[in-house]
C-alpha cells in the first residue's frame, strides 16, 4: 500500500497562519471582565491554525480546481474558434 501525504501549504506559510491564530486568541487570554466581541475571535483562529496544523486548506483546493476548469475551458474555446 502507497502512503502519500497531499499539502498545499509552503512550510513558512503553515507556520505564519499557527502564528496568526495564537495571536487571535491572545487578546481573550488577556481579557478582563466580560468578552463581548472579544469572544469570536478563538472561533476565527480555528481555520487558519487547523489548516497550519494539517497542511492542507480546502479553499486552496477549490480556488486551484477553478482556475484549472476556465484555463480548460478558454484553451478549449479558442482551440474550437480558430
Amino acid at each position: 500500500m502507497k502512503h502519500t501525504t497531499y499539502t498545499n501549504i509552503s512550510h513558512t506559510e503553515r507556520a505564519v497562519r499557527i502564528v496568526v491564530g495564537i495571536a487571535l486568541t491572545y487578546p481573550v487570554l488577556l481579557q478582563t471582565g466580560t468578552l463581548g466581541s472579544a469572544a469570536m475571535l478563538p472561533l476565527f483562529a480555528v481555520y487558519p491554525i487547523m489548516t497550519g496544523i494539517i497542511g492542507w486548506d480546502p479553499v486552496y483546493n477549490m480556488a486551484a480546481q477553478f482556475k484549472n476548469r476556465n484555463a480548460r475551458a478558454s484553451t478549449t474555446t479558442s482551440i474550437a474558434s480558430a
